[in-house]
């Protein structure tokens, strides 16, 4: 049936009619929009834009939900025609759809579904307009009384907008928005600042987005959660390792030219130091403390900030490999095997092979010792470290070859198909001892042959070309030939 019809229909159905009717009606309008062109979409929004809006307003469920699902379509066809003649429909109703504390929460969830459509538009040709339009919708949300969880996924929006700024934008247009973020980190309840810190990384993961975030201080206000004098207890832990990994994030993705902007008045260096000697922090600051430390020195930007401003942190992090502590002896192993697996180029991976020989006593010899032994661990998560501990060192050449061969018969213990399997119900293991074989192989054989033997070199390059489920064919005996 014609569109303009089934909206006639809807425009004249009674106010108290048949609940059922209406439901098939509205089905039918949505299924007949879906078949509509995406500049069809747009010329309907402009020709019964009235209609959709006071649909938004109507106090019958079905007619609310209809308007937005409409909505919802022409914002995700893909066109700048559509999505401003969407705009154009909410324009007069969305702030009061936000700031009224009678809206039911299923609109604030729709709305932000429809809001979420129109945002992934937001880097073609939409117009400013558009987007401090929405950036609006997020101030009026945040001072709403909706629904916690649905006020922060419209502001998370509006920090999509942020990220998402052209390189031409006007940055007052949102500035007004990251203003608002200080007094949401300052908020009682900590589950609001634990979302304030998160509406920042989702700002930061574009350099436009950063350098907005670092000119509104807010990189300042949060260091106040991991400086130095800033208490280490369970209770401040939170919002510390949030705010440990959003500075983590940045520093990772920085320029060398930004960092030293970025943290000139946030000094991260000695935050982390302060975490490190801090004897009486809970041990999950430690933890935390090494996932940044491998966050960080995983860009080559990073770990070249790293050796340069907290060597001494790089090396406790790669001594926590042999810790006795369980939780700490993990972490520290997947955090050096990520150093060890990063491109950071010759230069800066020569440095890095040096501080793990100087951190450990007997080098890394002693790292690869002792993940050969936890590799056989029946703790699946240790295990795995372990496995990537041997896969980092075979990564780094004839270097790591000669620390992984101090290992007692490692190539045997890597190219075993029978002792491991038979300790374990899953495959993860064969895939394990597979991903580092081929790591080894890929070293070249001039380099296996060197450290390994030519017998043991060929063992590994044999194992690497049967593939990890290998399994030896098996000979069938006669028995009646052999009585």
């Amino acid at each position: 049936m014609d569109i303009e019809v089934l909206l006639t229909q809807l425009r004249a159905f009674p106010a108290h009619g048949d609940e059922y009717e209406l439901e098939d009606l509205c089905r039918q309008i949505a299924g007949a929009v879906r078949k509509l062109p995406s500049e069809g979409v747009a010329g309907l929004l402009l020709h019964a834009g009235g209609t959709v809006r006071e649909g938004l307003r109507d106090a019958r469920a079905p007619v609310v939900a209809l308007s937005l699902q409409l909505l919802r379509y022409a914002a995700s066809v893909g066109s700048a025609a559509a999505t401003r003649a969407v705009c154009a429909v909410l324009d007069p109703y969305v702030v009061d759809l936000f700031v009224a504390p009678q809206t039911p929460t299923g609109a604030y969830q729709s709305c932000h579904l429809l809001f979420t459509e129109i945002a992934r538009q937001c880097n073609g040709d939409i117009g400013e307009g558009v987007r401090a339009r929405l950036l609006a919708v997020a101030s009026a949300a945040s001072e709403s009384r909706a629904d916690e969880l649905v006020r922060f996924r419209v502001l998370g929006l509006a920090a999509d907008l942020v990220a998402a700024q052209p390189p031409q934008a006007d940055a007052a247009l949102y500035a007004g928005f990251v203003a608002q973020v200080p007094r949401l980190l300052a908020a009682k309840d900590p589950v609001v600042s634990l979302n304030a810190v998160e509406l920042v990384s989702q700002m930061c993961v574009t350099k436009q987005g950063t350098s907005l975030v670092c000119r509104a201080g807010l990189f300042v206000r949060l260091y106040g959660y991991i400086r130095p004098e800033a208490p280490r207890t369970p209770e401040a832990a939170p919002l510390a390792f949030a705010t440990l990994r959003l500075f983590s994030q940045v520093v990772h993705d920085a320029s060398a030219d930004d960092l030293t902007a970025l943290l000139s008045d946030a000094p991260l260096d000695r935050a982390l130091e302060a975490i490190f000697d801090a004897d009486t922090a809970p041990r999950q600051y430690l933890e935390e403390l090494i996932g940044a430390v491998a966050k960080i020195g995983s860009a080559a930007v990073g770990i070249d900030w790293l050796m340069s401003r907290a060597p001494r942190i790089m090396e406790g992090a790669v001594r926590c490999a042999l810790s006795a502590e369980p939780s700490l002896r993990q972490c520290g192993m997947n955090a050096t095997a990520t150093l060890l697996t990063s491109p950071l180029g010759d230069v800066l991976t020569k440095r890095l092979c040096t501080l793990v020989d100087r951190a450990c006593e007997g080098g890394a010899g002693a790292l690869a010792r002792a993940a050969a032994v936890h590799a056989r661990s029946l703790d699946d998560a240790l295990a795995h470290a372990a496995f990537y501990m041997l896969q980092g060192l075979a990564s780094q050449g004839e270097w790591g070859l000669r620390a992984l061969d101090t290992a007692p018969a490692f190539v045997e213990f890597i190219t075993d198909r029978s002792g491991e399997r038979a300790r374990r119900s899953d495959k993860t293991v064969c895939e394990w001892q597979y991903a580092v074989a081929q790591v080894i192989a890929g070293a070249g054989p001039e380099a296996c042959t060197a450290v390994f033997g030519a017998e043991r070199a060929m063992v590994l390059v044999r194992f690497v070309q049967q593939g990890p489920f290998y399994k030896p064919p098996s000979v069938d005996i006669d028995w009646e030939k052999q009585d």
